[in-house]
């Protein structure tokens, strides 16, 4: 309703992402296109696909309830000069989100985290359904390219067959044949240009709502493969740093002298005798700000557990309302062409 008009190239769109990642942990954002595949980074058919793969990602960004309100968001579509416009994105780079999940903006401004012993399991079977997704739909689209090169050749060899037929007519009209003898040469011509047409539509069809639609699905699921091992790392952080800190206060608490603890000396609050007698006790107030620090990392951890599964959830509906429309859209272009087919065929008969 504004409408913005702004020039962005490639890596703009790249920073978009990267800042959306950084500002929204645990959050799925969109994958972007490949910038470029060998030596395809120029060729027509290519820049075709991105620009296709990345108006999709655009779409998907601004309908977001969480990206659509961003400051990121809304200079990356609004700045209509490009110095101000990279002075700004610049600016964003700089800065350094939040480690307190307490401060991280949400919806409902209401921040909930998971922690138990499923949650592991739970990742790990995800993991390994994406990977498995990824290794079928490689596959798929494979055969898909295989199938759009095969139709290709199919329609390039009607087209000479046509031709052949066309040459005959011209043929059978100059030696002054029956006329139903030419005739037949060009309603048989004409049969394998109709029919070249139907198969050249079906080809675009099951490029652009087969093999192109699979392919982002694929790039999809990277990308939230990509989320579950940015958790997986945290969680690994998270045991690391519980284990060094462990060790050090079990070390500390050894030398049974509160003076090397580490602890707040003006808290009035701490029974010091009991610092010696309470184990439990000691370990609360032992080393004070690695436990705060651990706090944080155990706190983004639950935060990713929560908001991945949520994510998580929000996709695979997506990805159903998403298919049914996919295919609906398909089969409604697809089945005319059939009868085209048909129509031409009948008509050859009689």
């Amino acid at each position: 309703p504004f409408g913005w008009k702004v020039e962005r190239r490639y890596s703009h769109f790249d920073w978009l992402r990267k800042l959306l990642l950084k500002f929204f942990p645990s959050f799925n954002v969109p994958p972007l296109p490949n910038k470029k595949i060998g030596n395809k980074r120029f060729t027509d058919k290519f820049i075709e696909k991105r620009m296709k793969f990345l108006n999709i990602f655009i779409n998907n960004v601004v309908k977001s309830e969480n990206f659509k309100a961003s400051p990121i968001l809304v200079s990356f579509l609004s700045y209509t000069d490009r110095g101000k416009f990279d002075s700004k994105f610049k600016e964003y780079q700089t800065q350094t989100p939040s480690p307190y999940v307490e401060e991280y903006k949400t919806l409902d401004g209401i921040i909930t985290i998971s922690l138990d012993e499923k949650n592991e399991k739970y990742f790990k079977n995800i993991n390994h359904y994406f990977s498995v997704q990824e290794t079928i739909l490689d596959k798929v689209n494979f055969n898909l390219k295989t199938l759009n090169h095969n139709m290709n050749i199919v329609c390039e060899l009607i087209k000479v067959i046509q031709k052949n037929f066309e040459v005959l007519k011209i043929l059978n009209t100059r030696v002054v044949m029956k006329p139903s003898i030419t005739k037949t040469y060009e309603e048989i011509a004409c049969f394998f240009k109709n029919w070249g047409r139907v198969l050249t539509k079906q080809k675009d069809l099951i490029k652009n709502h087969m093999k192109d639609f699979f392919k982002y699905v694929n790039l999809e699921g990277k990308a939230y493969s990509e989320l579950i091992t940015r958790r997986e790392e945290l969680n690994e952080k998270y045991v690391a740093e519980k284990t060094r800190v462990t060790a050090k206060k079990e070390k500390l608490y050894a030398t049974g002298d509160i003076n090397k603890f580490e602890i707040n000396m003006e808290d009035l609050n701490i029974d010091r005798d009991r610092l010696l007698k309470d184990k439990t006790y000691a370990f609360e107030h032992i080393c004070l700000d690695d436990s705060r620090n651990l706090d944080k990392i155990h706190n983004q951890l639950g935060y990713a557990n929560k908001m991945n599964m949520r994510e998580l959830r929000k996709m695979i509906k997506e990805y159903c309302v998403r298919f049914v429309d996919n295919i609906d859209e398909f089969s409604k272009e697809f089945y005319p062409t059939i009868n085209d087919l048909l129509t031409t065929w009948t008509n050859i008969e009689s």
